[in-house]
């Protein structure tokens, strides 16, 4: 499902948490509701705003929370060494931004709900800088081969 129109994010709204189109219902109300056995039913009686659609979307967002960018400093094989863990993942050399500003990096993976996976701290410190989304793994644990990445994520 694409949920890009339906979940949106406004810094001075929830927290700069992800909403359902532009209300204050946070996706992770939604979830909480469903992890606490409501059902889609009883959630849309409760809250007549929102669509059966936008509980797909919540559900598709959550889902898509598990892809992972690996920045170029991470071997590329670790998409398919952790696919099991973290389906749909990439990395930037495979999505031809090898030679890219950091930024455009941030900007695609915030755009394709990836979470930021690198060993430099640019994207941990434009994380504090103007918060998520993405989210960023600073992986601080200096050069290790792929297999020590790989069991360490694992």
């Amino acid at each position: 499902m694409n949920y890009q129109h339906i979940i949106t994010i406004e810094p001075g709204k929830r927290g700069g948490r992800p909403c359902i189109r532009r209300m204050r219902i946070a996706v992770a109300d939604v979830l909480g509701w469903l992890a606490a056995g409501m059902s889609h039913q009883e959630i849309l009686s409760d809250y007549p705003e929102l669509t059966e659609d936008d509980i797909r979307a919540c559900l598709a967002y959550a889902a898509d929370r598990e892809r992972r960018l690996f920045d170029q400093n991470l071997s590329f094989k670790l998409c398919s060494r952790l696919a099991g863990l973290f389906p749909d993942s990439s990395q930037v050399r495979l999505l031809g931004l090898s030679e890219a500003d950091g930024r455009v990096v941030w900007e695609h993976a915030k755009a394709n709900g990836f979470t930021l996976v690198s060993q430099d701290s640019d994207f941990a410190d434009l994380a504090t800088l103007v918060g998520p989304p993405p989210k960023v793994i600073w992986l601080r644990f200096g050069n290790k081969p792929t297999n020590a990445v790989e069991r360490g994520a694992s």
